[in-house]
């Protein structure tokens, strides 16, 4: 008994002396040796950020492309005037590059069905549709929609803007050797949309459909088009 008690005494007293098994291999430490060093290296070298913003910005004013949107505040019942609140204080002005062109926004039951609707609904999405769903009335809008253009279903789109970029990248994925042929002033919407995609691209300057039509004739007959 005395032998086996000194034996697991000897057993313990040698596994005490092992290193234990959470201790990181060698190769492990080394790597986090050169991780330390490398990031001191990385620390001694100062990337002044704010430096590399302010000349990013200086060069989009030297090439007049830095944008000051106007901050107006539109007046119900008076289209098209609004109230300008520019660097010099607030005055009058008439807005003409508006896309509601008939100042329907305004139309006392558009308006008398936005207030009612978020009497009853409160205001805001709550998220994309593929989070929070899609608010009813959205959706009657788009039955009516489709229904005016004698359409399956419709979809609406938070801008314009982003049904040209969207529909035109997602229907030029789908077109098996899909070939763009996009007008060089097209608007940019319908150029980022034809960007969005691996479909290739073909502008062309402004000409008349007679002269696209002899362009799409002489395409490879299995080549589609948009």
């Amino acid at each position: 008994m005395a032998g086996g008690a000194k034996d697991g005494m000897s057993s313990s007293f040698a596994s005490s002396l092992e290193a234990p098994s959470s201790a990181p291999p060698m190769a492990e430490i080394m790597s986090m040796e050169a991780l330390n060093m490398n990031c001191a290296a990385r620390s001694a070298i100062h990337l002044d950020y704010s430096a590399l913003f302010d000349l990013a910005l200086d060069q989009l004013r030297e090439e007049r492309r830095y944008r000051v949107f106007a901050d107006l505040e539109r007046l119900a019942g008076r289209f098209p005037h609004a109230i300008w609140h520019s660097p010099n204080g607030p005055r009058e002005v008439v807005i003409w590059c508006s896309n509601d062109y008939l100042g329907m926004a305004q139309h006392p039951k558009v308006v008398g069905a936005m207030v009612e609707a978020a009497s009853r609904m409160g205001t805001g999405a709550g998220g994309t549709r593929n989070i929070a769903g899609t608010n009813h009335p959205l959706i009657e809008l788009e039955h009516e929609l489709a229904t005016l253009h004698g359409k399956e279903a419709a979809l609406v789109f938070t801008s314009g803007y982003v049904s040209n970029q969207t529909g035109i990248a997602t229907i030029a994925k789908l077109l098996p050797n899909c070939l763009l042929l996009s007008d060089a002033l097209n608007h940019n919407s319908m150029i980022e949309g034809g960007c969005g995609n691996q479909a290739r691209k073909s502008r062309y300057g402004v000409t008349t459909t007679s002269g696209i039509s002899s362009n799409c004739c002489a395409l490879p007959i299995h080549t589609g088009r948009s």
